[in-house]
């Protein structure tokens, strides 16, 4: 990102306001795939900027492309791309949209070729993400998500220092990215979740703020971004709570060996990272309780039509999510999960806690 900023700007400003950015440091060992998507977000963006400047269609084209890429490495970006479609082409020739959604689509292509020769249906990623948006949008999910506020407490430190100086963008030269910029943080604000979301789109914002910057501002920020990176990354050196799963991993894997262990309260994903291996495997809880009650539908979510007229039919159209595998669960079961966690279902028996894990056995 650091070198398509320099590449778009030929700006020194931008290149050390983003390599000094504290969420870029914060960011920095995130292994999914949300930053070559933010890198393709970025590219999009630039060689739009491009088409407008001297009207070449191939740019429009490679930034179509681009973005519906970003949206194929990571569903979430399909929510930027929409925004980005919205603002960057509000009132243009419809033409100009015509071709770009075209080249939208093979970008996206690899993601629903993919999808159908897993699943078998093109869709199926798009339609779990879009329809797990709307119920947190609605409020029928059943994750807790972080508070709309605590983002914004972040916002004004973690991205840059000099983020206070926006006020002094050209707003007629930068109106659709701050527009653009707006509803994204919008959206995921309310939405809530994930605050590395925002690595999607904020390389954008380096664009017009390191024009407003000038030498002395920029050290200043540099010197309070570097304590700030020293803060947000220190958690990341020495004994950290990470180091101490993994050590405790370790001690149960020995004392009692397992193929298979349960996790409680959602840990299934965090202890197979930790564990980095392809055997002990790690089940959901949920499996674990689907299997001993011979439940098969996770959820289910009805759309039912109600008339106002006299009618002999009810239009219902039914979603649901079934489990997939029927798992053959022994009776004695090892659950691992937090010390912070909430305790297991009562067929659990704790048999020993270590640092920072406890691990217990189903009893019939």
């Amino acid at each position: 990102n650091g070198l398509l900023l320099y590449y778009h700007t030929k700006n020194k400003k931008t290149l050390l306001l983003w390599a000094f950015s504290p969420f870029l440091w914060f960011m920095s060992i995130q292994i999914i795939p949300m930053v070559p998507a933010s890198t393709l977000i970025l590219l999009s963006y630039i060689l739009f900027k491009k088409y407008e400047d001297n009207g070449s269609k191939l740019y429009l084209f490679i930034s179509g492309l681009s973005l519906g890429l970003a949206g194929a490495v990571y569903s979430p970006a399909f929510i930027v791309a929409l925004f980005f479609i919205l603002v960057f082409f509000w009132k243009r020739i419809s033409w100009e949209v015509f071709l770009y959604l075209i080249f939208f689509a093979f970008g996206v292509l690899p993601r629903l070729i993919l999808d159908y020769f897993l699943f078998r249906m093109p869709i199926y990623s798009l339609v779990r993400y879009f329809g797990a948006n709307l119920l947190v949008i609605l409020g029928n999910s059943p994750f807790k998500l972080e508070a709309f506020y605590s983002y914004w407490l972040l916002i004004p430190i973690i991205f840059t220092p000099l983020l206070f100086m926006i006020y002094k963008v050209d707003f007629k030269k930068y109106n659709k990215e701050i527009i653009f910029l707006i509803l994204c943080t919008l959206f995921f604000g309310i939405r809530g979740g994930d605050s590395t979301y925002f690595i999607l789109f904020i390389p954008i914002v380096f664009i017009p703020l390191s024009e407003n910057v000038d030498r002395r501002l920029l050290q200043a920020g540099i010197l309070i971004s570097v304590i700030l990176v020293i803060i947000f990354t220190s958690s990341y050196f020495g004994n950290t709570q990470d180091v101490q799963v993994t050590k405790d991993l370790n001690k149960i894997f020995k004392e009692y060996p397992s193929d298979y262990y349960i996790a409680g309260e959602n840990r299934a994903a965090a202890l197979a990272t930790f564990s980095w291996k392809d055997k002990p495997k790690f089940y959901w809880l949920w499996e674990y309780e689907f299997e001993k009650d011979n439940t098969k539908v996770f959820s289910s979510y009805d759309i039912t039509s109600k008339p106002r007229i006299n009618s002999d039919k009810i239009l219902i159209l039914n979603f649901r999510l079934e489990k997939a595998n029927k798992i053959n669960f022994r009776e004695n079961s090892y659950l691992i999960n937090y010390k912070i966690d909430p305790e297991p279902p009562a067929n659990f028996v704790k048999i020993k806690e270590y640092g920072i894990l406890r691990i217990y056995r189903s009893v019939i």
